[in-house]
């Protein structure tokens, strides 16, 4: 992938937070996000559903609920969508 088009869809994951922590209503998932880091040591997957205006996140095999504003999630999700593979190698001149 293009590292500038990936490096600025880190950042808007790492931009989420929680506006609040509602006790109950995750519904079916519309999006899963899975995070590898540390060599591949460390796996963190959140799954976020649609309720009302806005998205409640939870992480896989976690009871806490976080609710995200839909403006920091459509920010996350145009962020994806600007996604651009890496350009292909110059062949070498021999």
């Amino acid at each position: 992938m293009e590292p500038g088009t990936v490096s600025a869809f880190i950042d808007k994951i790492r931009d989420l937070s929680a506006s609040k922590f509602p006790e109950s209503g995750f519904a079916t998932p519309v999006m899963d996000l899975t995070v590898t880091s540390d060599g591949g040591r460390r796996v963190e997957k959140v799954l976020l559903s649609k309720n009302g205006d806005n998205y409640e996140a939870k992480r896989e095999n976690e009871p806490t609920l976080y609710e995200l504003n839909a403006s920091s999630v459509s920010e996350l999700q145009n962020s994806a969508a600007e996604l651009k593979p890496a350009p292909a190698p110059v062949p070498s001149k021999k």
